[in-house]
């Protein structure tokens, strides 16, 4: 089988192939190909060159190209070339060809958005010199480019309503506690044991004033050979403590002022001895020293307090004199609900 015969073979399964293309594009919806159109000339200053026109569309659908054939309508050279770029301005062109003779020479235009180039080949050449010019064509117009469809956007589903968070909950620097210990004193033999209510509110800075309200939850008996006196007390404190860690959920704060005690005194004399209730108020003067774990709004306290009775509590019985308050303190722990 000679050269001929083999292009005509490859032109008549390339145009079959270049035909059925189409329609295996629209039936698997997959890609689409831009297209090459070839110029086939009219009246002109050129003549056809029908093999080398047969080279170049064999070699192009052997190719993968989708091609297009039109008459051109150009009457002389500027015109064809000005036809074919007016071509590779449409859209999915990817290139342009014309194949025309001019004496003894082959010659194919091959216009491309890049500019126009021209490919000459001697007709002596036969089908060596038709396939040589078909092959620089198809390296002027680049590799078929496969363009995948954009599949259409999905749209987005609409967002669930938002449910509106909880505005954060505020910290007012106030933190209210209940308290229960014990309190010990000079010349008492046992502790009173007492409870309390503490209320802490930040100032400014690290600064903050704590009150504090206490009641003796039972009474310390004091023994003399005259009788016996039971003890009971009531407190009321003011302190303006420093606490530099009270942002952490571990915090310490010291404090120093004072308060009022009120201290009951209730006798029973012995034989021969005659007893008296009584009861006084005096000053308190103390420091306060809180540790405190904080989780969430609750806060667990640790609390000492060391102060002394101005002046002290003077309780005789018989030749007895007992003194209350130097010193007086008092050790509790609590639970807080800070606001």
């Amino acid at each position: 089988m000679n050269a001929r015969v083999r292009q005509s073979v490859t032109l008549v399964f390339g145009v079959m192939a270049w035909l059925l293309a189409p329609a295996w594009a629209r039936a698997e919806g997959t890609s689409v190909r831009p297209w090459v159109v070839v110029l086939r000339p009219g009246s002109g200053p050129f003549a056809p060159w029908p093999e080398g026109m047969q080279a170049v569309v064999a070699e192009l659908v052997a190719g993968g190209y989708e091609l297009t054939l039109r008459a051109s309508v150009a009457e002389n050279r500027d015109d064809l070339l000005a036809e074919l770029e007016r071509v590779v301005e449409e859209e999915r062109v990817l290139g342009a060809v014309v194949v025309v003779r001019d004496g003894n020479r082959g010659i194919a235009y091959v216009c491309t958005r890049n500019g126009t180039v021209r490919v000459e080949a001697g007709l002596a050449e036969g089908a060596v010199g038709e396939g040589a010019l078909a092959l620089r064509i198809t390296q002027l117009l680049g590799p078929p480019r496969f363009e995948l469809e954009k599949p259409r956007p999905t749209p987005a589903p609409a967002p669930a309503p938002s449910t509106p968070s909880p505005p954060p909950r505020q910290d007012h620097g106030l933190l209210l506690a209940l308290q229960a210990g014990l309190a010990f004193s000079s010349d008492l033999t046992e502790p009173l044991p007492l409870a309390g209510f503490v209320a802490r509110k930040d100032v400014v800075g690290p600064l903050s004033l704590d009150g504090s309200a206490w009641l003796t939850l039972g009474a310390s008996r004091l023994e003399a050979s005259a009788g016996t006196v039971d003890i009971d007390a009531e407190e009321l404190a003011l302190h303006l403590s420093l606490n530099p860690f009270r942002e952490n959920s571990l915090g310490l704060s010291l404090g120093l002022g004072g308060g009022i005690v009120w201290v009951q005194g209730k006798g029973e004399a012995a034989a021969n001895y005659t007893a008296t209730d009584d009861s006084t108020r005096v000053a308190l003067l103390s420091a306060r020293a809180t540790a405190s774990f904080r989780h969430n709004q609750f806060s667990l306290l640790v609390a000492i307090e060391p102060g002394v009775m101005l002046p002290p509590v003077s309780i005789g019985a018989g030749d007895d004199v007992s003194r209350l308050g130097r010193p007086w303190t008092q050790a509790s722990v609590g639970l807080g609900w800070n606001l």
